[in-house]
């Protein structure tokens, strides 16, 4: 049993080896497979944090670590917020996914757009959470 699991432990790191490989290149979906084979569920939502691939990060949240996804949400939500160029109808929906209304009206009031603060407050204040 001990040497099938340390042949086991073995693959999985070549596995993850060759998928850091192949995200150097740029080939991420490739790499994402290689490492969901290896198990190393975490490596693959972080190649996509850090690619700023906030949809694929999301999805494979959702599927691996399903308890994070709230905070997920809100941290890609702050994320594109702090962008100089922020999608703040994109951060919206995370905002929104993650039952956080306020803080979306807050990120639209920070920027002076007040019929999108209230628009948010009157569609979501009144409901509870």
């Amino acid at each position: 049993f001990e040497k099938q699991h340390l042949q086991n432990e073995t693959y999985k790191d070549l596995i993850a080896r060759e998928a850091e490989n192949i995200e150097k290149t740029g080939k991420l979906k490739e790499a994402e497979k290689l490492y969901l084979i290896a198990e190393e569920y975490d490596v693959a939502i972080t190649m996509y944090k850090d690619n700023k691939q906030y949809d694929n990060m999301i999805r494979l949240v959702s599927k691996y670590r399903p308890e994070y996804l709230r905070d997920t949400h809100l941290m890609v939500a702050n994320l594109i917020c702090e962008e100089k160029s922020a999608n703040l109808k994109q951060a919206e929906l995370h905002y929104l996914e993650a039952n956080d209304w306020s803080s979306c009206a807050e990120m639209y009031k920070n920027h002076e757009l007040w019929d999108d603060a209230m628009r948010v407050a009157k569609s979501y204040g009144n409901r509870e959470e």
